[in-house]
């Protein structure tokens, strides 16, 4: 299902960025779309970063404990604002502030998400704009608050693919 504000949001930023807007005509198929489970969305996103079986293993164990004794409530949390999501979720072990962004992107569909660290996005970004350095600040003030739908084109500019945790 597309969220809301998809449509608006790839309006304006093709108005408001013309090496986007490029993209976005060149990807008008696909859209980001919601995951249906919380626990897979944080558990697909922890083992996405390619950690050993050892540690992936202690970081489910982990989860699945913080789930069972009520520590970690996702029908709570997810009522929170960003901030005080990646706040409680950065406290799982294993869990960074780039899998917390991913949870907001793919289970959340919070529309103003800009994961800095994420290594795809600073690749799509350098080469779509012919850059060596990326300024996300700059970015962020054209893209906000649409920076969600302006990860996802990039990403796919650079995988043809929907990402999807």
């Amino acid at each position: 299902m597309m969220p809301e504000y998809w449509n608006k949001a790839t309006k304006e930023l093709a108005l408001k960025d013309p090496v986007l807007e490029r993209i976005i005509n060149k990807n008008l198929s696909g859209m980001l779309t919601k995951s249906q489970d919380p626990f897979l969305t944080i558990l697909h996103s922890i083992i996405g970063q390619q950690l050993s079986i050892k540690a992936a293993n202690s970081i489910e164990k982990d989860i699945s404990l913080k789930v069972v004794n009520g520590e970690l409530n996702f029908n709570k949390i997810n009522k929170l604002n960003d901030k005080e999501i990646l706040d409680k979720l950065t406290n799982i072990k294993g869990v960074g502030l780039w899998t917390g962004q991913m949870y907001l992107i793919f289970h959340l569909n919070r529309p103003n998400i800009l994961p800095v660290g994420d290594a795809g996005l600073i690749n799509s970004i350098k080469l779509s704009y012919n850059i060596k350095n990326v300024n996300f600040t700059k970015l962020k003030k054209i893209w906000s608050p649409w920076c969600t739908v302006a990860s996802w084109y990039l990403w796919r500019n650079i995988d043809n693919t929907d990402v999807s945790y």
